[in-house]
């Protein structure tokens, strides 16, 4: 990601090029077979994702002089595997995990602070077949597992509304996480074909 003309579109094809800060412009923008980074050769990182976008994996690579961005309206980030975030990185999505493979890591790198509603409009959801692992504490306006694994490795998860949804087959291994939700909303289990572990309640 290295956007050549002041512009912050994933959509543009002027912003994806070969290399870390280079110039050389691929010509397409990524599919969900391609990795994304954003690194400090970057010239913007503010990306604004203007319609449903995809990717393989999106790396955050820093230090950056300032907080990288995500932010759609109203379009969602289709991701077939992992999330490798920095700190104060910003995200006003929606990310739809949808691998069918094993081994993808989530590590959005937020950070765990006083609940604002207003001012975290993180959407996560797992619609894919595959399994995820956390790697970091989680915020995020909703979070939803609607199909697939997720091994949430005892992180923090602090959400306004926590759903294992749906019939397709689900597993959720809970360990010692601790799961908050704020904001009037709320934890549940629907649906069938779901199975879900927790150490402790």
């Amino acid at each position: 990601w290295n956007p050549q003309m002041g512009g912050v579109n994933w959509q543009d094809i002027n912003n994806w090029v070969t290399t870390s800060g280079g110039s050389t412009i691929i010509g397409s923008i990524p599919t969900i077979n391609d990795d994304v980074v954003v690194d400090s050769n970057s010239s913007d990182v503010i990306i604004l994702i203007g319609d449903s976008v995809h990717c393989h994996t999106i790396s955050f690579i820093g230090p950056f002089t300032t907080a990288p961005e995500i932010s759609n309206a109203p379009g969602i980030m289709f991701i077939s595997g992992s999330f490798y975030g920095v700190d104060n990185l910003n995200i006003f999505a929606v990310l739809s995990f949808v691998s069918n493979t094993t081994g993808n890591i989530i590590d959005i790198h937020n950070p765990l602070a006083t609940w604002d509603p207003l001012l975290f409009n993180l959407y996560i959801s797992f619609d894919g077949t595959g399994e995820w692992t956390l790697a970091d504490s989680v915020r995020s306006y909703t979070f939803i597992v609607n199909s697939g694994t997720l091994n949430t490795n005892d992180m923090t998860i602090e959400t306004s509304n926590m759903q294992v949804w749906g019939n397709s087959p689900r597993t959720v291994d809970f360990g010692a996480s601790q799961v908050t939700c704020y904001d009037n909303g709320g934890f549940g289990i629907y649906g069938s074909n779901y199975t879900v572990d927790v150490d402790s309640m």
